[in-house]
């Protein structure tokens, strides 16, 4: 589990572990940007801690063997995950002394992944990949059975599900924007934008609550502070503005929610994966003309959200292709992402 270690004991996730699980990336792309190939380790002075969201950054002065010192810049979770694992600005002042366990950047020298820390007084920070399961926990009894309360994703390992599911052909326009999407240069959580709904659903650690919101369904999703108002009959007008999530309509089926959502910008499904369309590493696009579709229910044998989805865009795809994912209750609360776009 990631923690702050107190006890001194240095546990870390081991790259050949990962690898073997098919957790290829966390955040926007840890493999886009970070060879996990080559572990590296470092040892300095920390200079300044700038914490925010999507990510952090650990700027500290390295000396080499040499006696040279340079300045390093060490990328890690977002500043909201930071918290939930007792790092803040207080664990990290100016002038600690710190060993990290990371991952060398491929373009900047000077820079590295963050994945253990080990302070001189023997305490450690392990960040690392989020693997495994997420615990949970009790909800209202009132929402037991009912899709309302705040829910977290269940399952990790997100990489493998995203690469299964969009490996599906494209027409000549689909296969046009696949070519000259960039993953380092055209990665949308540069701009903070939330990128698709697959992207707000599978965010691990970060809470999302589905509510009642007059007559409608409200979902805030903590990522990128994301708003979705579910519009139920009688439906409003649909705005003609596209919009990177589109406009959502539902309508029960049961205690089944079913949203669809139409109105997109042409943009990003999920901005790095590996292995897809003939490529080692891409985006995966959409068109403005896609129909996604989310069925929201709760298994009544273990009280977890499920949620299923359908993509339908025949402006990038030759047929539909769906996915699915589990998500459990949580007593997280949600809180403000505030994020600063970044440059690479």
């Amino acid at each position: 589990m990631n923690r702050l270690n107190t006890s001194g004991a240095l546990v870390a996730t081991t790259v050949s572990a990962l690898l073997a699980t098919g957790v290829a990336h966390a955040h926007h792309g840890v493999t886009a940007h970070y060879d996990l190939k080559q572990p590296m380790v470092l040892d300095g002075t920390v200079v300044e801690f700038e914490a925010r969201n999507p990510h952090s950054v650990l700027h500290l002065d390295v000396t080499d063997a040499n006696g040279e010192t340079a300045r390093w810049h060490c990328e890690m979770h977002g500043t909201t995950i930071l918290r939930r694992l007792n790092v803040t600005a207080e664990t990290l002042p100016p002038g600690t002394q710190i060993h990290i366990d990371g991952f060398p950047h491929r373009r900047d020298a000077h820079g590295c992944y963050f994945d253990v820390g080990t302070l001189a007084d023997g305490r450690t920070i392990e960040l690392g990949f989020l693997t495994g399961e997420q615990a949970a926990r009790a909800g209202k009894d009132a929402d037991k059975g009912r899709i309302f309360g705040t829910w977290i994703r269940k399952d990790f390992a997100v990489s493998q599900t995203v690469r299964r599911n969009f490996d599906v052909p494209l027409t000549p326009a689909g296969q046009a924007a696949h070519n000259a999407y960039d993953p380092i240069r055209d990665d949308p959580t540069l701009h903070c934008s939330p990128v698709s709904q697959i992207r707000v659903w599978g965010m691990a650690t970060q809470p999302t609550v589905i509510s009642r919101n007059g007559g409608d369904v409200l979902i805030r999703h903590e990522w990128m502070d994301v708003r979705r108002s579910i519009d139920l009959p009688p439906y409003g007008g649909v705005s003609a503005r596209p919009a990177v999530l589109g406009h959502s309509r539902g309508e029960w089926q049961g205690d089944t929610l079913v949203i669809t959502t139409v109105g997109f910008t042409a943009g990003v499904l999920s901005q790095f994966v590996e292995n897809f369309a003939g490529r080692d590493s891409t985006g995966v696009l959409h068109s403005d003309q896609m129909t996604f579709t989310e069925t929201l229910a709760v298994d009544p044998q273990n009280d977890e959200l499920v949620l299923n989805w359908t993509v339908d865009d025949p402006g990038y795809f030759t047929q539909p292709f769906s996915g699915s994912q589990r998500l459990v209750r949580s007593d997280l609360e949600i809180q403000p992402y505030n994020c600063v776009p970044e440059q690479h």
